[in-house]
C-alpha cells in the first residue's frame, strides 16, 4: 500500500469531489434563454439558481443559506 492513499481513508468536512461538468450545447442556450423570458429573469437569477441547485445535488446548502439577508423563513 503507498503512503498517499492513507489520506484518503477519512474524507474530512469540505473535502473535495470529483465532478464532470459538460459544455452547454446550442439548444440549452436556447432554452435557458426561453426560460429566462418567459419567467423574465435575469442572466444572474438563472446562475444563481443553476448554482444552487448544483449545490443541493451535492448535498450542501442553496446560495440562498448563504445569503447576507436576514432568514425570511424559507431556507433551512
Amino acid at each position: 500500500s503507498r503512503p498517499a492513499s492513507a489520506g484518503k481513508s477519512a474524507p474530512k468536512v469540505g473535502a473535495t469531489r470529483t465532478v464532470t461538468i459538460r459544455h452547454l450545447t446550442d439548444d440549452d442556450l436556447r432554452r435557458l434563454s426561453e426560460f429566462r423570458y418567459t419567467h423574465n429573469l435575469t442572466i444572474q437569477d438563472i446562475s444563481i439558481k443553476g448554482i444552487s441547485m448544483f449545490l443541493t445535488s451535492m448535498g450542501l446548502a442553496p446560495l440562498s443559506a448563504m445569503a447576507d439577508a436576514p432568514d425570511d423563513g424559507q431556507g433551512e
